[in-house]
């Protein structure tokens, strides 16, 4: 107990400074695995079309932090599975279906009838594993229907092709690095920040694209391997938050 308050303590004063206080909330589940990658480990919503509601799916992850039973009960939703190996980051979705992915050596395994049919995809863009660890939330963002950022002028090409407008991103100055990894929500792009040269013109991109940017420093994160804003969170619809600790055997630490 005095381990968690005094750990909730750190947080709370390190959070703050981005969160207001009454925003804030630290929940411990006391039968989880240590896990970290939330996009990667978490089962993808979708809208199931025959359901006419919300589904989700859930695939084979090779590190032991998957939560799909506890985000299943707390959504009150269905849950579709596949045996293939797939990690969230590597899957960005627009709206109407249009699903981009890299071919990396995971991904490369899963055919196309699996995205379809579990994922909704309608069209399917797979690019070329390039470098890093060959997810498109290095590389690849959609902020509209139609339109994407990317900071490889490889993808560019193949993107345009595809019939979507592109919109290029500086890149930092480290290769690990990226200004793509973002989180956008109700108009807000949280932007991967590194206090270097290129941050305030990454940071003017996403606000002439029509979103308030607002930077979040993660040079440690993703110099120490850990991802970054978009790897570390996974969005789902609204639920109340005393509903979240109910449903899936959570308490609050003060």
């Amino acid at each position: 107990e005095n381990a968690s308050s005094s750990r909730a303590a750190s947080l709370r004063t390190l959070f703050s400074k981005h969160l207001p206080a009454d925003r804030l909330k630290l929940v411990e589940l006391t039968n989880a695995d240590s896990g970290f990658w939330a996009r990667d480990g978490l089962p993808v919503p979708v809208i199931d079309e025959k359901l006419g509601g919300l589904s989700l799916v859930d695939a084979k992850y090779y590190y032991p932090f998957n939560s799909d039973d506890e985000v299943a009960a707390l959504m009150g939703s269905p849950v579709n599975s596949h045996k293939f190996n797939f990690e969230g980051g590597n899957f960005m979705a627009s709206d109407k279906g249009h699903c981009i992915l890299v071919n990396n050596r995971s991904h490369s395994k899963i055919p196309d009838s699996i995205f379809q049919t579990l994922y909704g995809c309608k069209q399917i863009d797979r690019l070329p594993h390039l470098f890093g660890i060959g997810h498109i939330d290095e590389h690849v963002r959609w902020i509209s229907e139609d339109t994407v950022l990317t900071d490889l002028p490889e993808y560019e090409t193949k993107l345009k092709a595809s019939g979507l407008k592109v919109v290029m991103l500086p890149r930092p100055e480290n290769e690990i690095e990226s200004y793509v990894n973002s989180l956008i929500v109700n108009g807000v792009a949280i932007v991967p920040v590194f206090g270097g040269k290129n941050d305030a013109s990454a940071l003017a991109v996403y606000t002439a694209a029509g979103f308030t940017a607002v930077g979040a420093d993660s040079a440690t994160l993703s110099n120490y391997g850990e991802g970054s804003v978009h790897c570390i969170t996974m969005t789902y619809p609204p639920v109340a938050f005393g509903t979240i600790l109910k449903s899936i055997g959570a308490r609050e630490v003060q």
